[in-house]
């Protein structure tokens, strides 16, 4: 019986504690910068330290840097399009502000078909918004 009520505890705290989305209020900006990106899939690493929990410590990227704070995402079709015009189509390294949302429609837009394959396992949808949209 001990083991029984032990085993179920464990599984009950394991599984409480995978939760690899959490996002803040949908009304806080958030400065981050893009890490890794290929067709709309990204890796963001969060530069205000008060979003620090929302990313994830130690991602090591393609190129073995080791980044911290970092998530991955998939822009929407909008907000690629204004990524791209905006940084001229360089944006590895480009910084931006934006707001975490609960879900996002990507839109249908054409998209090509490579993956972000080393990503972060940490992810979080994002949106650019007027309200947010100063760039560096």
């Amino acid at each position: 019986m001990k083991t029984f009520i032990f085993s179920f505890l464990f599984v009950a705290t394991a599984l409480s504690c995978n939760k690899e989305t959490t996002n803040p209020t949908p009304e806080q900006c958030v400065r981050v910068k893009v890490i890794a990106e290929i067709c709309g899939q990204a890796a963001l690493q969060i530069q205000d330290p008060a979003f620090y929990q929302y990313g994830e410590d130690g991602w090591k990227s393609a190129d073995g840097q080791v980044h911290d704070h970092s998530f991955f995402t998939e822009f929407n079709c909008t907000d690629y399009d204004y990524l791209q015009k905006t940084f001229n189509n360089k944006l590895i390294g480009a910084e931006f502000t934006m707001k975490f949302v609960e879900n996002n429609d990507l839109g249908s837009c054409a998209r090509c078909k490579a993956a972000l394959g080393n990503r972060p396992t940490k992810s979080n949808w994002i949106k650019i918004s007027e309200n947010c949209a100063s760039t560096k």
